[in-house]
């Protein structure tokens, strides 16, 4: 999945988006395919040593309580 910025540019680096923008550029770009947004945000999270718990306060904060999905 390529991420896109909200001006249409592509993002080829990962770690220049910071980690409480990633999600909204995620969403943004992936909004047929929210279950595989949420599972490259989490990867990618993972990857970046975010914990579990503030990983899922991000989410909570896009798709709000109601919307995360179970995995």
């Amino acid at each position: 999945m390529s991420l896109i910025d909200f001006k249409g540019n592509e993002i080829r680096d990962w770690s220049e988006v910071p980690s409480d923008e990633l999600w909204g550029y995620m969403i943004r770009y992936s909004r047929d395919d929210r279950h595989a947004a949420e599972m490259e945000f989490r990867r990618v999270m993972k990857h970046r040593n975010v914990s579990q718990f503030k990983t899922e306060k991000m989410l909570d904060t896009y798709l709000g309580t109601g919307d995360s999905i179970d995995l």
